[in-house]
C-alpha cells in the first residue's frame, strides 16, 4: 500500500507558523497554496516552473523564484510539514 501524507505549509519552516488552513493531500495542492500565500501576503508572483522540492528526513522546503513588487526576480523558500496518514 502506498504511503499517503497530508502536507502543511509553513512560511518559515517552523511548527509555530504552520497554516492549518493551507493543507493539501498532494504536492500540487501545496504548490497552489504557496503561490496564493506569496501573492496575498507579499504581493510576489511565484514562477510556477521554478518550484522544486527539497525533502529529507528532517527538513522539507519548497524552493522557488518569484517576481517581487519592484519587478525583480528573487530566490525564495517556504517550509512544509509532511504528516503520515495511518489507515487501519
Amino acid at each position: 500500500m502506498e504511503q499517503k501524507y497530508i502536507y502543511l505549509l509553513s512560511l518559515d519552516g517552523y511548527r509555530d507558523s504552520v497554516a492549518l488552513d493551507k493543507c493539501s493531500m498532494d504536492i500540487i495542492g501545496l504548490k497552489k497554496h504557496l503561490i496564493q500565500e506569496q501573492k496575498e501576503l507579499f504581493e510576489n508572483t511565484v514562477l510556477l516552473d521554478s518550484i522544486t522540492i527539497e525533502d529529507n528526513e528532517r527538513e522539507h522546503w519548497l524552493i522557488f523564484k518569484y517576481i517581487d513588487i519592484d519587478g525583480d526576480i528573487e530566490d525564495g523558500r517556504c517550509g512544509f510539514f509532511k504528516l503520515s496518514i495511518i489507515q487501519s
